[in-house]
């Protein structure tokens, strides 16, 4: 009778929210898929050896895992690159503050990019960070746990156990509830991996809401934009500048690529070359006292960039955290070091945007670029569209950014800093 009630329940959500004949077509194309289902059971049946009194044994890799009845398990599945690993780790901390209790175990895994995962997560957030390697079914995985969440832009729980919430945290059961009806109300979110992302960042504008705060469903956890959670950075941190001749606030750092898997330093996202340099050149010769950093992935560049140090592929995660935190500005495209930076240290950032939306990528505190030329962000708006402009004018948002308007905003950035010494 509950399980009709909750079926009810939802039912009658998803119809005020979409509609009657979303509803009823989504309504029988589950109910074929669980006769399907069935049938192909049915069908693969054999007959049943004797049962054991032993008790089945966990699937291979699992015993990793254990699930312990005396404490209430939370596992989370964070994804993405740099940037969202950052985010996802707000998220955490800001679910920990609001629900968690003594007798809570939290795991927290990922698929790539493992440096930076444990360099972002630390030791403390969780009492577990795991790579996924492929090894395991994740689908046994998550029934491991009494609530399972996944989190890419918007949280979704693949596995809860109502019961144990109602034992150790009843308020679980409403933080459920509503990211199950936002996950109804907005399922293309959910079904068709990134593509949605710039659409999703559209309805976040209209309500408000940047990136970091994306994952906060109905504002439940409390997120703002200022950044909660305590990175560590390791106590050397001059000693490994000195390294370099560097010392906090006396060089400018620059980023010139993006993610590797999508493009890398041809992403549509960074800004040309070209430019970059006529800004570096007349940094020099402007303000000599300040050594030029670069830090990033090591891509194949059509132009060496005119910087004084190139520590592009050069640096672990850790000496990364260094360099961003301690650098008197830098100057990127929109990415993963920039949200690193928010996390880290409220210096600011010179962030030239494209075809991502500088509202919502962007943060208060920093200088941010975007031209008016295309009236829209368009990231998503093809499957490409890192390496694809759906403008005529291939990368117009970023070839109408000239070296003078970010020079401009350099020169007003040192003036405000002479006015408040």
């Amino acid at each position: 009778m509950n399980k009709l009630k909750d079926y009810w329940r939802r039912w009658c959500l998803c119809y005020h929210e979409n509609g009657f004949r979303y509803t009823v077509n989504k309504t029988i194309t589950r109910i074929k898929a669980k006769l399907k289902n069935k049938k192909l059971a049915k069908n693969s049946a054999a007959p049943q050896p004797k049962k054991s009194s032993a008790k089945p044994s966990a699937p291979s890799g699992l015993s990793r895992f254990p699930s312990n009845p005396s404490s209430l398990n939370v596992g989370f599945k964070i994804e993405g690159g740099i940037g969202d690993y950052v985010i996802a780790a707000n998220y955490i901390y800001k679910f920990k503050q609001k629900y968690g209790i003594p007798a809570m175990s939290i795991d927290v895994f990922y698929t790539r990019g493992q440096e930076a995962a444990m360099g972002i997560l630390g030791t403390e957030l969780a009492d577990g960070n795991f790579l996924l390697d492929g090894k395991i079914r994740e689908e046994d995985l998550y029934r491991r746990y009494d609530l399972f969440i996944r989190l890419s832009r918007y949280p979704v729980f693949v596995n809860r156990n109502p019961k144990k919430f109602q034992m150790f945290q009843p308020e679980l059961i409403t933080y459920t509830q509503a990211l199950e009806k936002f996950k109804w109300k907005y399922s293309r979110f959910f079904e068709s991996g990134a593509n949605y992302d710039g659409q999703a960042a559209m309805i976040s504008q209209i309500h408000n809401v940047k990136r970091i705060q994306q994952g906060d469903i109905d504002g439940l956890l409390g997120i703002k934009e200022e950044y909660e959670f305590p990175i560590n950075v390791r106590e050397n941190a001059e000693e490994y500048l000195r390294e370099y001749g560097l010392q906090p606030d006396k060089y400018i750092l620059v980023v010139a690529s993006a993610d590797a898997r999508y493009g890398g330093a041809s992403n549509n996202k960074v800004w040309p070359e070209i430019y970059l340099n006529q800004v570096l050149r007349q940094l020099k010769a402007e303000y000599p006292e300040y050594k030029l950093v670069l830090t990033g992935d090591n891509p194949i560049r059509e132009t060496p960039l005119d910087v004084d140090i190139d520590l592009s592929g050069k640096t672990n995660f850790e000496d990364v955290k260094i360099i961003v935190k301690n650098a008197l500005l830098l100057i990127s495209n929109e990415g993963g070091m920039v949200h690193l930076r928010h996390a880290l240290t409220d210096r600011k950032s010179l962030v030239v945007f494209g075809p991502t939306d500088d509202f919502f990528y962007g943060y208060s505190n920093n200088i941010n670029i975007r031209s008016s030329v295309c009236k829209n962000a368009c990231e998503w708006f093809n499957k490409d569209w890192f390496r694809t402009c759906c403008n005529p004018d291939r990368k117009a948002c970023m070839w109408s950014v000239t070296p003078g308007v970010v020079m401009n905003e350099i020169n007003n950035f040192f003036k405000e800093m002479d006015s408040n010494e």
